[in-house]
This record gives C-alpha cells, structure tokens and sequence, in this order.
C-alpha cells in the first residue's frame, strides 16, 4: 500500500509523536520499517517537509525534548545511502515524459551530446550485447574464443 503513495507527489509527511521510541540512549527514534521509508521519500526529493505532530493522547506525558526529533530527522537525513549512478543520471526526470531527441535532424548543443556520453545503462547494454554476439559467433564457428570486450568508462 505504501508503494502505491510513492508514486504521488507527496510535499508533507506528518509524524506523530507515538511513532517514536526510545534509542537505547534514551533519545526518540523510528523503527526500521519507518526509517525505510523516509529514506525512500527522501531520495525522491532530496529535501522533503516533514513535520512532526505534538497531537499527543490525553493521558501521554510529552517524552522527549522538541528539538530531539528534529535532530534525530536531520540524523536520517544525513546518513542517506549515496544515489547509484543511474538514480544520479536520473535526477529531476522520475515523473516525467521526455520527448525523443533528434540528433540527426535537430542542431543539439554540444553538452547534449556529452549527456549522451554519459548515460550509463546504454554502455552497460552496449557491453553485454557485444558479448552476446561474439560467444554467438565463437559458438557456430567452433573457433578459439576470443576474450570478451570491456569498453572503459568515460
């Protein structure tokens, strides 16, 4: 169900207090599960709002410092796993429809062309693709096999 929220454009996480438990410090903190997903909003858009609620039951006491949950939230924050190299190539385009570029009859500027260049998934697809084709050729020809290519990285 959660996964299905990903997908929309969500600008404000609301946490409620409750959702907090004590570290072993005695400082509050989220579950496992919760930090999961923060992390996946997260690397969404790097800098979500997320505001803590201090809607608390009648009967609950207030547990912590207010300035601990944000300091615990700039915690996760920080501790992001870096982006892969596509999630990098990929950034600010997640939602949206690209049109196909031309370069054969459009006049592209020159730092196009270098995106091109360094667009990661097509030379990993490129690789394997040539491998493909010469054990293909080394298999019907029953030849000595020839290493397989390694393009180097730009």
């Amino acid at each position: 169900m959660v996964d299905r929220w990903f997908a929309e454009p969500i600008r404000v996480i609301l946490l409620s207090s409750s959702t907090f438990s004590p570290n072993p410090t005695g400082y509050p903190a989220l579950s496992k599960t919760h930090q999961a997903l923060l992390t996946k909003y997260t690397k969404q858009r790097p800098t979500p709002y997320i505001l803590l609620s201090d809607q608390l039951a009648a009967n609950e006491k207030v547990r912590y410092e207010p300035l601990s949950y944000l300091v615990y939230i700039r915690h996760l924050q920080k501790n992001q796993p870096p982006q892969s190299t596509v999630e990098k190539y990929g950034s600010g385009y997640q939602d949206y429809l690209q049109t196909p570029l031309q370069p054969l009859s459009d006049n592209l500027e020159s730092i196009t062309y270098e995106v091109f260049e360094k667009d990661p998934v097509k030379y990993d697809q490129y690789e394997k693709a040539i491998k493909l084709a010469l054990d293909a050729r080394d298999a019907a020809s029953n030849t000595l096999v020839v290493p397989s290519l390694v393009l180097p990285a730009l």
